[in-house]
């Protein structure tokens, strides 16, 4: 069986500080749990809106700035 999208942003976030977002159009309490230990930057459920992404996306972006301000003044 091949990694699936959560198993892959487990591999993305141990080597590179970038924020992730999962798109799903099936999501149980197993699947959301499994998404969260991984701190997402967003979830976007199926059907979604480019407006719906672009707000997300900018939402991460913003988080992941802050966070790297807040690290560069400790």
């Amino acid at each position: 069986e091949g990694m699936d999208g959560i198993e892959a942003a487990q591999r993305i976030r141990s080597t590179l500080d970038i924020p992730v977002i999962y798109i799903s159009a099936h999501v149980d309490q197993k699947l959301l749990d499994r998404a969260r230990a991984t701190h997402p930057a967003g979830f976007i459920n199926k059907p979604f809106t480019t407006k719906d992404l672009l707000t997300t996306i900018n939402l991460a972006l913003h988080k992941q700035e802050e966070a790297r301000q807040a690290e560069q003044l400790q």
